[in-house]
């Protein structure tokens, strides 16, 4: 019975897995998830790369270089293969954390900062009144004067004088 691409990718999860991406870099990591386009999530992921020294006299040497949790995309991938059954102890993770999260990871101690809500539901409070400076000018100083804005209110429109014709 053949099985499908799919079966396969799934059987293997939770595996150590090498991805040799299109710019001959080699990604190991062990395998969390893919979808539809073949992107893959790897946790504890170290990339692989052979530098080829300036000199000949010299061999290639390969460097790594611990990513952590890692996303690539399907595109990229150019092999897969199984490197090792999936590791045995799933408490700490293989790449290390800075700062004072490694306090708490080895329990230390709680990280920085206070678990909250984020208060979405609240919106701002309503604005009050302007800055004294952005007002506009003070009453009475730098135009005329509040009567002299009023409109004038006449009686009937003026007509048109006779014998010209109405204009159009």
């Amino acid at each position: 019975m053949a099985t499908g691409r799919i079966n396969k990718m799934s059987q293997h999860l939770g595996y150590r897995i090498r991805v040799i991406t299109g710019d001959k870099k080699s990604i190991v990591g062990t395998y969390l998830a893919y979808d539809k386009h073949m992107n893959l999530v790897l946790s504890d992921a170290d990339e692989f790369r052979v530098v080829k020294p300036k000199t000949s006299k010299t061999a290639a040497q390969e460097q790594r270089r611990p990513l952590g949790l890692v996303l690539l995309r399907g595109n990229n991938i150019v092999s897969i293969a199984v490197e090792g059954p999936p590791p045995s102890d799933q408490t700490t993770a293989r790449v290390p954390m800075s700062g004072r999260a490694t306090e708490f990871h080895f329990g230390m101690g709680p990280g920085p900062g206070q678990a909250r809500a984020a208060g979405r539901g609240v919106g701002p409070p309503p604005p009050q009144q302007a800055p004294a400076g952005l007002q506009g000018p003070v009453r009475g100083v730098g135009g005329p004067s509040s009567s002299m804005m009023t409109p004038q209110i006449s009686g009937t429109p003026q007509g048109y004088p006779g014998g010209y014709g109405r204009p159009y």
